[in-house]
């Protein structure tokens, strides 16, 4: 009961204190870092993955593309500045910044394709009327659906327009786009990838 009430057994038992707090402090700490590395590691096999699509088929028609839609490394980069030397460092802000302008270029791409869409909609749908008008004057008691020469034509017109993949897409951002993707390098297989690797704990 002395020592329970002593000065000593209360320096002791905030000592312990303290150092529980520093290791659950520390392991938290571990935790983030595992955590945030996985994440940016993630975002850039994704980010790289779409870059090597882009450079091997270029802008593929009516297929989404998204390059750098979140950028974790801004939000976590706090936490490895003491793993990376400056030059590791330096590859990955040039990465995140490239990738970010590239995505920049796949959004105005992206905002074009609506507005391309309504244009072929526009080119396309007065041809159908036209066609229509023109073989209800030929056979009115019949339904135009019996038509064959309506229903090949109909498919013809068609065919041409929604059988063409590519929309009308602006040039600039293609050519803008296609420029960034190629002056980023892979950084998953660099210094700072594998340090990156280490920290998440992972060998992809």
């Amino acid at each position: 009961m002395f020592f329970l009430d002593s000065q000593l057994f209360n320096a002791v038992a905030t000592i312990t204190t303290g150092l529980i707090v520093v290791f659950v402090y520390k392991l938290e700490k571990r935790k983030e870092k595992r955590d945030g590395a996985t994440i940016v590691l993630m975002e850039i096999r994704n980010a790289e993955n779409s870059i090597r699509v882009i450079k091997d088929y270029g802008i593929i028609p009516n297929v989404p593309i998204a390059i750098l839609p979140t950028n974790s490394w801004l939000k976590f980069n706090h936490l490895f500045v003491k793993k990376f030397d400056r030059d590791e460092l330096e590859s990955l802000n040039n990465f995140y910044n490239q990738c970010s302008l590239a995505q920049r270029e796949v959004e105005r791409l992206n905002s074009f394709v609506p507005i391309a869409m309504e244009e072929k909609a526009k080119v396309i749908y007065p041809k159908l009327l036209k066609l229509a008008e023109k073989y209800a004057d030929k056979d009115a008691e019949h339904n135009l659906s019996d038509s064959s020469d309506y229903t090949r034509e109909r498919k013809k017109i068609l065919a041409t327009y929604y059988g063409e993949r590519e929309y009308f897409l602006p040039q600039q951002p293609i050519d803008d786009l296609l420029k960034y993707v190629n002056n980023i390098e892979n950084i998953s297989i660099s210094t700072a990838g594998r340090k990156l690797k280490r920290i998440a704990g992972v060998g992809f």
